[in-house]
């Protein structure tokens, strides 16, 4: 097969004595069981197709659904032979159970995605797509040629690009479009495949942030806090990146008596919740930082607690850990 004909073949029986004059060509229908004689493009009688034991049947034939086989994609091509002499027809050969398959277009291929390889990712200037490749049967029973990947430049949907695959044939995966991109803007992506037949049909729409995950913060302070007592952490707010930030993760290192280093989160500096979330401050009663129980932080008196924390935005957590500080409150004993 050679995407567009198919070739039935065979091998001449024994003739018992008497010389074969002609050939009976049967091709399966699409219910699998009838077989049919293909007299326009096989037919046994000929001189040429009798020579040659071979025919070469357009595929366009088999899948017209105006004409008796009306194969349908993914469908194996089956045929009979039975030959003739002049004491009569033969028996037919058997069907064949393996061998060519029709074809057809692409498939309707998924929706292209934002990559998701952290060190690789979109950021605020640049947009990284990846779409998947269509194996068989999606790609028709044949090989794809090229992956068509277009977007809208950010007119939300009204017009659409060509990226690659279409001027000239491309089967890579990935795309990173850098040009025209503005921070915080959405940009809409559609790819589709193209094999022998053609073009499938477009993916669905996907949409895409020019946005990322927050920035690394910068050190948190900390002080005493003048009305609870308790140690007040505090931070400013990243970079987002151009997504909102949705929480934070407050860790606080133990104590030097404690071998380590070794942090903790405590409910205490709870970073999902809102006040905190807006306050940008959580505060630590003295006592937890005193605590020698496995739950405390072991500080001793005097002892200067270190912190560091970490934003988050629906792409993920932020770029790293703050610095912990180097400077800030210590722990006080409670009056006696």
């Amino acid at each position: 097969m050679n995407n567009v004909y198919v070739r039935v073949a065979w091998t001449q029986p024994g003739h018992n004595f008497e010389a074969i004059d002609k050939y009976d060509v049967r091709l399966a229908q699409s219910d699998g069981t009838t077989y049919t004689a293909e007299t326009t493009n096989c037919n046994g009688a000929d001189s040429t197709i009798f020579s040659q034991k071979y025919c070469d049947i357009p595929l366009a034939f088999l899948s017209d659904s105006s004409k008796v086989y009306k194969l349908t994609a993914g469908t194996t091509i089956k045929a009979k032979v039975a030959a003739h002499n002049k004491n009569g027809w033969g028996p037919f050969s058997d069907a064949n159970t393996t061998g060519a398959v029709l074809e057809t277009i692409p498939n309707k291929m998924l929706a292209p995605t934002r990559h998701s390889v952290r060190a690789t990712t979109t950021t605020i200037s640049k947009i990284v797509v990846d779409w998947q490749a269509l194996v068989s049967p999606a790609n028709g029973y044949v090989n794809v040629v090229s992956y068509n990947l277009q977007w809208d430049k950010g007119t939300g949907g009204t017009s659409w690009s060509n990226l690659v695959g279409y001027n000239t044939d491309s089967l890579v995966l990935q795309l990173a479009v850098a040009d025209n991109i503005q921070k915080g803007s959405f940009y809409q992506f559609k790819v589709r495949a193209k094999n022998f037949w053609g073009w499938g049909a477009f993916s669905d729409i996907v949409s895409i942030k020019a946005a990322k995950f927050p920035a690394k913060m910068v050190a948190v302070t900390s002080s005493i806090d003048p009305v609870t007592g308790g140690m007040k952490i505090m931070w400013l707010a990243p970079y987002n990146n151009e997504q909102p930030i949705t929480k934070y993760k407050i860790e606080l290192k133990k104590g030097t008596a404690v071998s380590g280093p070794v942090w903790l989160e405590t409910a205490s500096c709870n970073g999902a919740d809102s006040t905190t979330i807006t306050n940008m401050y959580c505060i630590v009663p003295m006592p937890e930082l005193r605590s020698t129980a496995t739950a405390g932080y072991n500080y001793v008196f005097r002892e200067m607690v270190v912190a560091k924390v970490q934003a988050y935005n629906s792409y993920g957590w932020g770029d790293d850990w703050s610095d912990s500080n180097t400077s800030g409150g210590t722990t006080r004993v409670e009056p006696g």
